[in-house]
């Protein structure tokens, strides 16, 4: 073979060689993207679960704190309308305590009796907290229209109508101490609901039950 035979042939093969060490590259390229695809959609699977997570915390952080609000405004009005103080003292119209003070819940009924300078005590039963209104209720004291104990102007538990949230309040004894449950849970069919990443689906059976004990 004549040298110039010899140096084409060692020519063509180098070519060859080149031609597929190229198409190595391409598949090995192609596989690693898609590698990269599957882990891709992992990480991104587990970035949505994580809103959805967050979402029902911080639904269960704020059905908490509307339980420890109604608990601490029970509190609260207790000892505001449990005696009379020497001197005198003013008292919110809300906090004052009479037999409508802490009323106009969705089921009618009034949390508390008496108040005023004669001590309160809480009544056994199940109330509901406004939801879609916020009735006003009369006083028993100075017979003037005031706003309800629980809405913005009062307590604040209920601070918008048809909100997120639905509150109950479970009242049992007869005597000191009496045990209180606070129920929190989602109104499901509320727009509000938005407001948690997740929606209404994530926050179904979910609720928040407090209890206390008042003296």
């Amino acid at each position: 073979m004549s040298p110039e035979a010899g140096s084409l042939s060692r020519s063509r093969q180098a070519g060859r060689r080149g031609r597929q060490r190229r198409g190595s590259g391409l598949i090995e390229t192609l596989i690693a993207l898609e590698v990269m695809t599957l882990a891709m959609i992992g990480i991104l699977q587990l970035f949505s679960l994580s809103i959805l997570v967050n979402g029902v915390a911080a639904a269960r952080t704020v059905m908490m704190f509307k339980a420890q609000q109604v608990v601490e405004n029970m509190r609260i009005a207790m000892a505001t309308g449990a005696v009379a103080r020497p001197g005198g003292f003013a008292v919110p119209p809300q906090q004052i305590g009479v037999a409508d003070g802490i009323n106009k819940c969705t089921s009618g009924g009034t949390v508390f009796s008496g108040g005023g300078t004669v001590a309160m005590t809480p009544n056994a039963g199940t109330y509901e907290l406004p939801y879609s209104t916020l009735p006003a209720y009369t006083s028993a004291v100075s017979g003037a229209s005031l706003p309800n104990f629980w809405g913005p102007q009062g307590a604040g538990v209920v601070d918008v109508v048809n909100g997120p949230f639905r509150v109950t309040i479970t009242v049992e004894g007869t005597a000191s101490p009496w045990t209180v449950t606070v129920t929190c849970y989602p109104e499901i069919t509320s727009a509000t609901n938005s407001t948690f990443l997740g929606g209404a689906a994530a926050l179904t059976g979910k609720r928040i039950d407090y209890v206390a004990q008042l003296r």
